[in-house]
């Protein structure tokens, strides 16, 4: 068999950084092999971390907190982590998980959410504030309102003290919860652990909202109205609340902006073995290199937006040798 050139684009998901998600430019891949002489379309592989902390609404860990908002059963298709959500009060632990200064996944009203891609570049669209979906690919899975008031049952967690008493100081208990969702904390300086040094901003009508200079979405930026602001707040909940959402939105607007002129495989890192194109993969690879077009293209999309996110390891190095071989 003669081997053919092959380059592996292993992208670290849960590292995209969010303020990127709004520029989104065609890559300059060559044609012309480095190395060698001929003109042969580019080959990347995209290889999805599917592992079951892509769930996760924090990021970094704080080795505790999960979700943020009371999950829906298998919202990603896969076994989740129970229905462990910090309370809305104005405590110290609630308070930092829901400020983008300690969470870089939370909500940060200097960026625009813009929807995900399309196969063919296009905007999947705003999501309605009033019904803003859980998963934007299952939308059977339901939705939130995030203009009025929740009430959930869930694991309700609440702590009030600094860095040395956490985790172990977490009291919870399983209850009804009236909560307003729209909400997200300004840090204004001072030790991060004492809820004093936030500022609770609630998304609310009749107000207006200070974003950021690039607020693409507020036709007056920095200032924002009710109705931009609870758009953008809501498309933050569907497309990026989470690791995997967030890495799909990137990944998504990356991918749908390029043309038909390179080849993609597929990949994920706990992908069980399977014959592929008459060859047996240890693991990994899910689709073999594919021209980027027609139902490629679409399968493509489908893999990245569809994938089961279940309680599965992360088995990187392994996945990447995979992949390569």
């Amino acid at each position: 068999m003669t081997n053919r050139p092959l380059f592996s684009l292993v992208l670290a998901v849960t590292l995209f950084a969010l303020n990127s998600f709004a520029q989104a430019a065609t890559l300059s891949l060559s044609n012309v092999p480095l190395y060698l002489g001929g003109s042969v379309a580019p080959n990347v592989v995209l290889t999805l971390d599917d592992s079951g902390s892509m769930q996760w609404e924090n990021m970094p860990d704080d080795n505790w907190t999960y979700y943020l908002y009371p999950p829906r059963d298998n919202v990603y298709g896969g076994n989740d982590y129970g229905r462990f959500v910090p309370f809305f009060t104005n405590a110290s632990y609630n308070v930092r998980i829901r400020s983008p200064h300690v969470n870089k996944v939370y909500y940060n009203p200097e960026v625009t959410y813009v929807p995900w891609s399309d196969s063919d570049g296009s905007s999947m669209g705003d999501v309605s504030p009033s019904c803003a979906p859980h998963n934007p690919d299952n939308t059977s899975l339901g939705c939130r309102n995030l203009t009025q008031n929740n009430t959930e049952a869930a694991n309700w967690e609440y702590y009030n003290g600094g860095s040395g008493g956490f985790p172990g100081g977490v009291w919870t208990n399983y209850q009804n919860h009236t909560f307003y969702p729209a909400v997200y904390y300004r840090y204004t300086g001072g030790d991060s652990w004492n809820a004093s040094n936030y500022q609770r901003i609630e998304i609310r009508s009749g107000s207006n909202y200070t974003g950021g200079p690039d607020r693409e979405d507020c036709a007056n930026a920095p200032v924002c109205t009710y109705q931009e602001e609870i758009q953008n707040f809501a498309n933050w909940y569907s497309y990026y609340r989470s690791r995997i959402l967030a890495a799909r939105a990137g990944i998504g607007r990356a991918f749908g902006s390029q043309g038909q002129g390179m080849r993609v495989g597929f990949a994920a890192i706990n992908q069980g073995g399977k014959t592929l194109d008459n060859v047996w993969s240890d693991q990994a690879m899910i689709t073999g290199v594919r021209p980027f077009s027609g139902s490629n293209r679409d399968n493509f999309f489908d893999q990245l937006y569809g994938r089961n996110i279940g309680q599965s390891g992360t088995p990187l190095r392994s996945a990447t040798k995979n992949v390569g071989d």
